[in-house]
């Protein structure tokens, strides 16, 4: 039986620390989201949103994939950083799915 994770995280956009949205542009996002997440991970940043879909063979640690969430929004110049880590603007909303893809044989 094959396993598939599908993790959902959904928190409000962190404030933008760059004079202006250069970083945020969709081809830096789409390349962000490349670099840092599974092939086949979707991150949508809206004006009031950040969202991101991704798929894992194994269960996922929640929290690491948060920090590294937040990580990768303070690449984008948003407003992440915490002390010496970064941290996602509260609330957050995570949704984890287990789909067996193989039909259990």
């Amino acid at each position: 039986m094959t396993d598939l994770w599908t993790v959902v995280i959904t928190c409000p956009r962190p404030r933008n620390r760059a004079v202006d949205t250069f970083h945020t542009q969709p081809d830096k996002v789409a390349r962000l989201a490349a670099t840092w997440f599974p092939a086949g991970a979707e991150f949508t940043l809206t004006a009031r949103t950040v969202r991101l879909s991704c798929s894992y063979n194994y269960p996922p640690k929640l929290e690491h994939l948060h920090e590294q969430l937040a990580a990768a929004l303070a690449c984008l110049y948003l407003d992440t950083r915490v002390g010496k880590g970064y941290r996602l603007p509260r609330p957050v909303r995570t949704e984890i799915r287990l789909d067996d893809i193989d039909g259990g044989r």
